[in-house]
């Protein structure tokens, strides 16, 4: 799977995020509109858990 390694820290926490990954994708064919879900994990050896 494919991901953007970049820190990302959280406004509202604190937390820093470094992995992102597209973990949902949905195709609005009807409405001519596309959604994405990004996912975000401290490292990738975490998201493995």
């Amino acid at each position: 799977m494919k991901y953007i390694e970049k820190k990302l820290e959280d406004s509202r926490t604190g937390a820093l995020a470094v992995y992102h990954e597209v973990t949902g994708l949905q195709v609005d064919y009807t409405n001519h509109s596309t959604f994405i879900t990004i996912s975000s994990f401290v490292s990738k050896e975490k998201k493995r858990r």
